[in-house]
């Protein structure tokens, strides 16, 4: 029990290191405020100050914390799914809730043309038949950040 909560300690510690300066003592209500974001050492869910997130390059990478117009990488991968594609974009928020990160995502497939609506969840699937060519933007914004990733492809093409 005393490890887990040392461990837990020293992950705390690293990310507000990470992070920046924990707190800043200068409020109106002379109470510090929060400038990083916090681990719940119960659930392992992220918290973040309004206008900071916590996010991820890839699924690999370990998170870090940005702030609101900050610019982030932007990419994609798209892959098959059982008659159609599926695709995911990066970076990801993985602190909750998911407030600065939002994603819009614009399929051809053919002739076709689909607009799926702005949000802030980092996927986009659809049906395409073997052989359709296939062009897919993802326009990814941070406040006043915004970056753009387009992918063409073959539907039914193992490597997309």
């Amino acid at each position: 029990m005393t490890r887990s909560i040392l461990f837990l300690g020293l992950l705390l510690c690293t990310l507000g290191a990470a992070a920046g300066p924990a707190q800043d003592a200068s409020t109106s209500e002379g109470k510090p405020k929060n400038l990083v974001c916090q681990i719940d050492p119960l659930t392992g869910d992220i918290s973040c100050p309004h206008s900071k997130a916590m996010v991820r390059d890839n699924a690999v990478s370990s998170p870090y914390q940005i702030s609101v117009n900050n610019p982030v990488p932007v990419m994609m991968v798209c892959d098959p799914s059982g008659g159609g594609v599926i695709c995911e974009g990066w970076a990801q928020e993985v602190s909750t809730p998911k407030q600065l990160l939002t994603y819009s995502w614009t399929v051809r497939v053919g002739y076709e043309t689909t607009v799926y609506g702005t949000g802030h969840e980092p996927y986009v699937g659809f049906s395409c038949y073997q052989g359709q060519s296939v062009r897919v933007t993802m326009r990814l914004s941070n406040g006043s950040f915004t970056g753009t990733s387009t992918q063409h492809f073959v539907c039914g093409n193992e490597t997309q």
